[in-house]
Formats: structure tokens, sequence, C-alpha cells
């Protein structure tokens, strides 16, 4: 039980991280895109 708790909480965790990450990487382009036209 404890066990596929785990996984369940790894999966979500991980589903989130992943989400986050991808929203993350793709504020930071739009962030440095003005930078990369500059130069």
């Amino acid at each position: 039980m404890s066990n596929h708790h785990e996984a369940l909480v790894q999966s979500q965790f991980s589903g989130q991280a992943s989400a986050y990450l991808q929203s993350s990487v793709h504020a930071q382009g739009g962030r440095f895109a003005p930078l990369e036209r500059m130069v």
C-alpha cells in the first residue's frame, strides 16, 4: 500500500515538475529572445 502510494506521489510530482520545467524554459526563451535580436 505504501509503495503504491509513493509511486503515485512520484508520478504526480514528476508530471508537475516536467510541466513546470517546460513552462519555465518557455518563459526564459521568451525573455531571452529580444536579447538575441539586439545582439
